[in-house]
């Protein structure tokens, strides 16, 4: 996506966002719509191996979009700690899901238990407030890019 269609995408959401506090409230009603997502997917696989791909790849895409976020040229400082705070978070569900780093793998039978968990603890981690909205638009374009 070339630097003016990316400019053109956000200027259309900043525009249907309306003002900052209600702005920053739809964009992380947006992550928390991917993910619900993503654990209503679980929930209808057939398999645990399906299962666990599902929250492997969706995962995969919350850190690597936070990453692309912590790597953007504009990005303000001061917001920089939240994103980490916020991707580490992703990074250690994930390690836990595999069984690395010192976690123990989440057994097969605890899969639906695991998501639900993720999607909680998403939820009441109370950093997505920290985000400016405009940082909040980037990550949104970000997400819909990969």
């Amino acid at each position: 996506m070339s630097r003016l269609s990316t400019a053109v995408l956000m200027l259309c959401i900043m525009a249907s966002l309306g003002g900052a506090k209600e702005g920053s409230a739809k964009v992380q009603s947006l992550i928390k719509q991917y993910y619900h997502s993503a654990l209503e997917q679980v929930n209808e696989a057939e398999t645990p191996a399906q299962q666990r791909q599902i929250l492997d790849r969706s995962l995969d895409k919350l850190i690597s979009v936070l990453g692309t976020l912590q790597t953007w040229p504009d990005f303000p400082q001061s917001e920089l700690l939240t994103v980490q705070k916020l991707r580490q978070r992703f990074v250690e569900k994930k390690d836990e899901l595999q069984g690395r780093n010192g976690y123990e793998r989440v057994p097969d039978k605890d899969l639906v238990a695991f998501a639900n968990y993720v999607q909680q603890d998403m939820e009441s981690a109370g950093l997505f407030p920290l985000l400016g909205l405009t940082n909040a638009i980037v990550m949104v374009v970000i997400f819909l890019m990969n």
